[in-house]
């Protein structure tokens, strides 16, 4: 908060500690791989903190799903494939849903389905820093 003057705009995105990907996998979800991420943020703990911060959040939304982790922590992958690789994977995954404008507005409707309930990868947060200009 010290950073920006009242009524600076704060963005930010970090992993969600209520993903579905956190939910089935707990520690063996790739995103768990300190000193990456010291603190892995649920939405509610994020919107207190920033609060407690001098922000009022503007928005707060959980968008993206990486199901390559989730398909071979369950064996549901061919056996003996490599590690998965959670930059690459989610590139590709980006890719093709970035192809078309039907797999675009698809992209779109997923990421708001994930929002509503929760339970996208990673959280994005817009958040305003509170205070007067003559503080």
């Amino acid at each position: 908060a010290r950073w920006l003057r009242p009524g600076g705009l704060l963005y930010l995105t970090t992993p969600n500690a209520r993903s579905l990907n956190a939910l089935l996998l707990g520690l063996e979800w790739s995103i768990v791989s300190p000193p990456e991420h010291v603190t892995i943020w649920s939405a509610h703990g994020l919107r207190r903190a920033l609060e407690t911060a001098d922000f009022e959040v503007d928005q707060l939304r959980t968008e993206g799903l990486n199901p390559v982790e989730i398909l071979r922590r369950f064996r549901l992958a061919r056996p003996g494939a490599p590690p998965v690789d959670r930059v690459r994977e989610g590139q590709a995954l980006n890719e093709a849903f970035s192809r078309n404008r039907f797999r675009r507005g698809l992209k779109t409707a997923i990421n708001r389905g994930l929002s509503l309930i929760g339970i996208g990868d990673t959280l994005k947060v817009r958040a305003v820093r509170r205070g007067s200009l003559a503080s």
